[in-house]
């Protein structure tokens, strides 16, 4: 079982003046208005195990499937994974 959650910083929220995110593209948003210099907007296990592998699975839930990870909805959801990491969101 798996169940990772998002937590937030109220105060860096309010600062920044964001609300909660409800969906994929309000999280890409709040992630990357705080970003900057050492600060990220969002902060991503990335532990080079399985357990490791198990924090992007909540990112497959907008269609994607484990058991075929080269469909397009599970490359969309790697793509907006990595584009977190790319832009410095991450």
């Amino acid at each position: 079982m798996n169940g990772p959650a998002l937590f937030y910083d109220k105060a860096a929220f309010r600062k920044a003046g964001l609300q909660p995110p409800a969906t994929w593209k309000e999280l890409r948003q709040a992630a990357a208005k705080p970003t900057g210099g050492r600060s990220y907007g969002l902060a991503l296990s990335a532990v080079a195990t399985e357990e490791g592998s198990w924090q992007y699975v909540p990112f497959l839930g907008s269609g994607g499937d484990l058991e075929q990870l080269d469909s397009a909805e599970s490359v969309s959801a790697l793509t907006y994974w990595t584009s977190l990491l790319h832009d410095g969101s991450a």
